[in-house]
């Protein structure tokens, strides 16, 4: 044979016969991003080395220190670079992880002689007799304040005062006819409701009559649906459907396919017993035509390339870091430059043996530097209106009549109301047209016809001419 190939190539070189010298370019421009250190590896790519609390393959990614969920007793978790910081406030807690509980006692909280109670993440006040409160700052309600309702008697007590109140009251302050809802007085299927004078009983829903006695039959109107059978609940009622019919009134026809069942655009089709079957889309198979058909099953691909399954599809690609017609070149990737030469707001993205740029909408080009002429590409971009070309855009001006952004909209000119005394309003291309009624003229029906002016009485009579 009058062919070889090398082995091993020496640092420095790459290819079939060790042809290609490996450029030391790539690290130049610094994809390595956050301060990390670019170094050359032997086959011509680039490896980044992070600092602490970088990752990524161009230490773009700030590591979040909180996932672990450091902080206790409710402290927020604030992520700093290869750090985090609790903040604690209004948890009771200190500490750097929130885990120390704080003796809020030594602030002395407790005013007019209460005793503080640490207690985890708050306190508690003992109040003295006369005061209360969170922290015994209210002084307490006393039987010289006349409380008490009725004709009750007034008692002074440590931490308040008691009403005691005559037969047939009761409440804090007496303030209840105790004559009223005492037990018996409504049956069990209502409500007692007091009032000053009195009790009224009300009915608990599903259920009617002077006492509440009586079960609202809600069967009576015959709610179920295709041969359903009705049972009466209280305040309500069940649908026993039959085989065919499902809903709360048996109302929807059973059908096995309403949920949708097949994926992926499968096609569902009934059967007998409310079963279905799923009829799959090229490319996919199982029950509910869930798996992805693998298409490269028995398939043997060429030397050097591997095969990647698709939808009712494959290809056979290059190995990963592969490329050219028989996947023996290593792939080159192209950097975007420091001085980025994308323009006009435009995104670098870095790419293999070139960069790219994304253009925002109204720019294309190489470097996104052309602009679209939206006017000329569509010519009725504009519809009932004048299209003005600018940078990276356009703007539509709007005929008379019409408004939008597209110069779509017939502007109603009858919104306004403009036609009077009843008359009706026809919306028309900048304009408008008013239909009068009998008795009324002028371009808005606001002239009164003087029908007089026909001298219409006669032998002497005098014609007195009326609104409309």
């Amino acid at each position: 044979s009058d062919t070889c190939s090398c082995r091993r190539c020496p640092p420095g070189f790459i290819g079939k016969h060790c042809e290609v010298q490996v450029s030391g370019k790539v690290c130049e421009n610094n994809p390595c991003q956050n301060n990390s250190t670019c170094i050359v590896s032997p086959v011509g790519t680039y490896k980044c080395l992070c600092l602490k609390g970088f990752s990524g393959n161009d230490c773009e990614i700030n590591i979040d220190e909180c996932l672990s969920d450091p902080c206790h007793n409710g402290g927020t978790c604030i992520d700093e670079i290869d750090n985090y910081t609790c903040n604690c406030a209004s948890t009771g807690y200190k500490g750097r992880h929130c885990e120390d509980n704080i003796n809020e006692c030594e602030e002395k909280p407790c005013l007019n002689s209460g005793t503080c109670f640490d207690t985890y993440g708050s306190y508690s006040c003992e109040c003295p007799n006369g005061f209360t409160g969170q922290n015994c700052e209210m002084k307490v309600q006393s039987c010289n304040n006349w409380l008490c309702y009725n004709g009750a008697t007034c008692e002074d007590q440590p931490h308040g005062f008691k009403c005691n109140c005559p037969p047939g009251y009761s409440g804090v302050y007496c303030e209840v006819n105790a004559n009223g809802c005492l037990p018996g007085v409504c049956p069990s299927n209502a409500d007692c409701l007091e009032h000053p004078t009195g009790v009224q009983c009300i009915c608990k829903p599903g259920y009617t009559g002077q006492t509440c006695q009586t079960n609202i039959e809600e069967c009576a109107s015959m709610p179920c649906q295709h041969g359903g059978q009705c049972i009466d609940l209280v305040n309500g009622y069940h649908c026993n459907c039959t085989a065919d019919y499902t809903g709360a009134s048996c109302e929807y026809q059973l059908d096995p396919c309403h949920s949708n069942p097949c994926l992926h655009n499968g096609t569902c089709h009934p059967k007998l017993n409310r079963d279905y079957y799923c009829e799959c889309p090229p490319g996919f198979e199982g029950l509910h035509c869930e798996n992805n058909v693998d298409d490269c099953f028995k398939v043997t691909c060429p030397e050097n390339r591997v095969c990647v399954d698709g939808v009712n599809s494959y290809e056979c690609q290059c190995p990963p870091g592969l490329t050219g017609d028989n996947c023996t070149e290593e792939v080159v990737i192209a950097v975007c430059p420091k001085n980025n030469l994308c323009r006009n707001k435009s995104t670098c993205r870095d790419g293999i043996k070139n960069y790219t740029c994304e253009c925002q909408q109204g720019w294309t080009g190489s470097h996104c530097e052309i602009d679209i002429n939206e006017c000329e590409e569509n010519k009725n971009i504009c519809n009932k209106g004048i299209c003005l070309n600018n940078a990276g855009s356009y703007e539509c001006f709007c005929r008379p009549g019409f408004s939008g952004e597209h110069c779509d909209l017939d502007f109603d000119e009858c919104l306004s109301q403009p036609c009077e005394n009843n008359s009706t309003c026809v919306n028309e291309i900048n304009g408008f047209n008013c239909i009068c009624p009998p008795g009324f003229t002028g371009e808005v029906c606001s002239v009164d016809i003087n029908e007089c002016d026909s001298n219409p009485c006669q032998n002497g009579a005098t014609c007195m001419d009326q609104l409309g």
